[in-house]
């Protein structure tokens, strides 16, 4: 299925060039279909299909990490019930992404667990091969979170000062609620 669909935007980019400009392709947590959303794995295969980007989702954490993960509670991805933003980074350690996950209409098994990361880490394995659109999830009724944006903000001066790359590269958004 995924080999079909790389070549079918294969395909579409082909087409797209010889008119010139063209769409750009986005993974969606990176690429769903083969690796668990929002993990490492899933933006290097990103990385290895040719897509021009992904979109991610993070959260700051109790002691101020910014961690790549979709939900608020981490009991879909992990089978651990409790709120991410309530854990320190050490507690995030010591949890997984469930080799199999259930996508709605069907269950996904991906062969194996996968680890959840820092946003820090993904910048540095897609820095210069991906576009990475990062959408900041600090909801309006959790105060606490107030502040993940401004820790956005300052990994990616940190990262800027550093000339590891360029702004450009990356798109925000936040989540509302």
């Amino acid at each position: 299925m995924v080999q079909i669909l790389a070549k079918l935007i294969r395909i579409v980019q082909t087409i797209i060039h010889k008119k010139g400009d063209r769409p750009l392709i986005f993974g969606h947590r990176g690429v769903p279909l083969e690796h668990q959303e929002n993990t490492l794995a899933g933006f290097q295969r990103a990385i290895a299909l040719g897509l021009d980007g992904v979109e991610l989702d993070v959260f700051l954490t109790k002691d101020q990490k910014l961690v790549v993960f979709h939900d608020l509670d981490t009991e879909r991805l992990t089978g651990v019930s409790g709120k991410i933003t309530e854990m320190t980074w050490a507690e995030i350690q010591q949890l997984e992404i469930k080799q199999s996950l259930d996508v709605g209409d069907e269950v996904m098994d991906y062969g194996k667990p996968e680890k959840i990361v820092l946003l820090e880490d993904v910048l540095e394995e897609t820095r210069g091969k991906l576009i990475v659109d990062i959408e900041i999830k600090a909801y309006s009724l959790d105060f606490g979170q107030r502040h993940t944006g401004t820790a956005v903000a300052n990994l990616i001066k940190k990262w800027a000062l550093k000339k590891m790359f360029s702004s450009r590269r990356l798109i925000f958004g936040q989540c509302g609620g």
